[in-house]
């Protein structure tokens, strides 16, 4: 469980760091680095609906204890409509919570239980907080390498 605990902190300082950088651009939500890559916007929309809809119904998923197999979850431009991204910096914060809070309540006996899945084999809770937390690493690479490149337009 220590290691668990680790790794949620480690979860939780990365999703600050991602929320403070969006939210220090919020008032340019719509800056594209480039014409077909996603504004600060669809970004901040992209992290709280694949909280909502991948990592909260995969630890539902764990906690059934059916044998469910889950696919890779993308988002187009599409899919996440124009919501305001501090509005998604919000709906992201409470679904962090909610994963985070579900995990740390856990009894040992649930922390092996595991759903499928296509890209990520066997997910447990701790593998979960591993996606969870490359993923977000992953978009902080990325938000630090084009804001940069804002600011040098600015």
């Amino acid at each position: 469980m220590a290691i668990l605990t680790y790794q949620l902190d480690q979860l939780l300082k990365g999703h600050d760091n991602l929320c403070a950088m969006l939210y220090d651009v919020a008032q340019y939500q719509d800056w594209r680095p480039a014409p077909k890559e996603w504004s600060f916007r669809l970004i901040a929309a992209h992290l709280a609906k694949i909280e909502r809809e991948a990592y909260l119904i995969w630890l539902d998923g764990m906690l059934t204890g059916k044998q469910q197999t889950f696919t890779a979850y993308w988002n187009t431009e599409a899919d996440l409509g124009r919501p305001e991204l501090t509005d998604s910096i919000i709906r992201w914060k409470e679904s962090r919570r909610r994963l985070v809070e579900r995990v740390k309540m856990l009894p040992a006996n649930q922390l092996s239980k595991s759903v499928k899945h296509d890209i990520y084999g066997d997910l447990t809770a701790e593998r979960l907080i591993e996606v969870a937390a490359n993923h977000d690493s992953d978009h902080l690479s990325h938000l630090t390498k084009i804001y940069k490149q804002f600011e040098s337009e600015d």
